[in-house]
């Protein structure tokens, strides 16, 4: 059940990402719904298919991007990793792991796709992308990783229901 809630949930991410989310941002900084969704997903506690949902957001993001399909799936795919091994071995807080996940992760995807851009030809300058574009999308990515976070602890309860104690 877990790994078919994945095509309507990342679905409704992505459409949301580039119809409304899109709109909003601080100086060229936009969020990134769908790797919230997959930071949020692979930290509940009964969920083990955090890297599908991870490869299905790659492949969505991509198609909808400029960029190639490799950067996001692979950065995508990295921070899920990171986001389990985080989850099974460090932190026994979720929410304090999803702000840092968000943030390494969110700067992590954008300095991949920023470097794929470069390399492809395009003229951007390092530091005013960064300072442009990357750290506000940080930003915007921590605002709003706490209600995504609490959607998706709540569609987990209802896929994943708590088991009666006897």
């Amino acid at each position: 059940m877990g790994s078919l809630i994945s095509f309507p949930i990342l679905g409704l991410a992505t459409m949301l990402q580039v119809a409304i989310f899109s709109n909003i941002h601080i100086l060229y900084g936009t969020t990134d719904l769908v790797l919230l969704s997959i930071i949020a997903w692979t930290l509940q506690e009964k969920t083990h298919n955090g890297l599908l949902w991870a490869v299905m957001g790659g492949c969505l993001v991509s198609w909808i991007s400029s960029v190639p399909l490799w950067p996001y799936l692979t950065g995508y795919v990295l921070v899920a990793l990171f986001v389990q091994f985080i989850k099974r071995r460090i932190w026994q807080i979720p929410i304090l792991a999803m702000y840092f996940s968000t943030a390494l992760g969110a700067i992590f995807v954008q300095l991949v796709s920023l470097g794929i851009l470069i390399f492809a030809g395009a003229q951007l300058e390092w530091i005013e992308s960064i300072n442009l574009v990357i750290l506000p999308s940080v930003l915007l990515n921590l605002i709003l990783a706490l209600p995504v976070y609490l959607i998706l602890t709540d569609i987990a309860r209802w896929v994943y229901p708590a088991e009666p104690e006897t």
